[in-house]
């Protein structure tokens, strides 16, 4: 069985083997990037399916929910009013500071 000890894979880095499992693969310590350490086997590391603790998965989970940029602005508030207003579901004699607050 090959020493991975040192190696990186992905954020991980290999600090040392810490056993074996049940099916016989070698299970190494890791230390992430983001300073979280795990264990792993042998074959997710090779094969790419262990590439951090888990903070990578977040990273790219935050990315994809990024908006546009627009979503506090003037055109997007009156967007958001008028289309509540034309489903009917907001009062119209609701005063503008109310009508604020529901948007904050």
């Amino acid at each position: 069985m090959k020493n991975l000890t040192g190696k990186k894979f992905g954020k991980l880095t290999v600090l040392k083997r810490t056993g074996t499992d049940k099916r016989g693969q070698a299970i190494w310590l890791c230390k992430c990037e983001c300073g979280n350490t795990i264990e792993t086997i042998t074959n997710r590391l090779n094969m790419g399916k262990t590439k951090s603790c888990g903070c990578l998965a977040l990273e790219n989970k935050r990315k994809m929910h990024i908006t546009h940029g627009k979503a506090h602005t003037k055109t997007t508030f009156l967007m958001k009013v008028m289309m509540l207003l034309v489903c009917g579901f907001m009062a119209v004699t609701m005063k503008p500071l109310e009508l604020l607050q529901q948007f904050k």
